[in-house]
């Protein structure tokens, strides 16, 4: 369904008919990295994620400590709309349940269906995007090793209801958050700052609203960090502040993909000086161009638009009358 919603569209330049877009594709696919080589490293990134937040379990004083100090933070401050949303959401039991699938399936559905989306259909975009999401994992899981913090649900006497364990008779996760039933033990409860949902659904929301073809995926891409937010609080897995902390990581991820990604190069933009030189000087242009550039865009050649006229007898180029003796 998400690869139906995200297909592939052609350029602005290949829509308009512009001469100058019809080597973007084979540009863009010069700069497509090799699957064998993508492969390793998204499983990789994921190995990472899990072992990650399965060791970072901190204490649990102080993981507690934490998540008190963050709600009472946000109670002076007027910002605790956590329980209002958390309670509203318990009277509404087939809301509860489809909140309680948002969050424990579409970050593992969206991200990687998001990323394949780039790799395929924008892979000029695609290193910068894979690049911003693993820095901002990385750091995301760094959060979690040095703030351990308990989420809402976890919170004895605050008032909070775990959504997800009241409605886990119709999912296949138990009362120990979003993994599957016995295998609590092996995930960190106390995982809730920053929140990565939320920074994955605003990575993914980002480039589905700058890249889609239709406007209709456009908006859902633009509401989807907006719905993710809205289900993290209201189920009592994170609080206000995760949420920005969450789209903060994200934000690092992309200055972090600035500084490391070399961005492409657009469509139109001049080519290098050696490689504007004319057929007496292509033998001078160093290998690094005639390879980086050799995609270029040539002029179209103009056609006759008139009917073909054909010169009189005797009359066309290269006649020669022949030359009378003489007598």
């Amino acid at each position: 369904m998400v690869g139906g919603i995200l297909r592939c569209a052609p350029s602005v330049a290949e829509r308009r008919g512009d001469p100058a877009g019809s080597t973007a594709p084979a540009r863009a696919d010069a700069e497509r990295p090799t699957w064998w080589r993508e492969l390793p490293l998204r499983v990789g990134l994921y190995v990472l994620y899990e072992v990650g937040r399965g060791l970072g379990t901190g204490g649990t004083g102080a993981a507690m400590r934490n998540g008190r100090a963050i709600l009472a933070w946000e109670q002076g401050w007027h910002l605790d709309a956590e329980q209002v949303l958390n309670q509203a959401l318990g009277h509404l039991t087939p809301v509860a349940v489809l909140a309680a699938f948002f969050y424990a399936t579409l970050h593992y559905v969206v991200t990687p269906a998001v990323l394949l989306w780039m790799y395929r259909c924008h892979p000029d975009r695609y290193r910068l995007a894979r690049t911003a999401l693993a820095a901002g994992t990385v750091t995301g899981l760094v959060g979690f090793a040095l703030i351990p913090t308990a989420p809402p649900r976890l919170l004895s006497g605050a008032g909070f209801q775990d959504t997800l364990e009241d409605v886990h008779e119709w999912g296949w996760w138990g009362d120990d958050g979003s993994v599957p039933r016995g295998l609590g033990n092996i995930t960190n409860q106390f995982a809730a700052m920053p929140s990565l949902h939320v920074g994955w659904a605003l990575w993914s929301g980002v480039l589905v609203a700058c890249f889609a073809s239709r406007r209709s995926v456009r908006r859902i891409g633009a509401l989807y960090p907006v719905v993710t937010t809205l289900v993290v609080v209201a189920t009592g897995n994170h609080y206000l502040v995760d949420t920005v902390g969450g789209a903060a990581t994200m934000g690092v991820g992309a200055a972090l993909a600035l500084l490391l990604v070399r961005p492409p190069r657009a469509a139109g933009s001049p080519l290098p000086g050696c490689c504007r030189a004319g057929p007496g000087r292509s033998a001078a242009c160093p290998g690094r161009c005639r390879t980086r550039w050799r995609h270029r865009t040539r002029t179209p050649t103009r056609r006759r638009t008139g009917p073909r006229t054909l010169p009189a007898p005797g009359t066309g180029a290269g006649h020669h009358p022949r030359r009378r003796r003489a007598p």
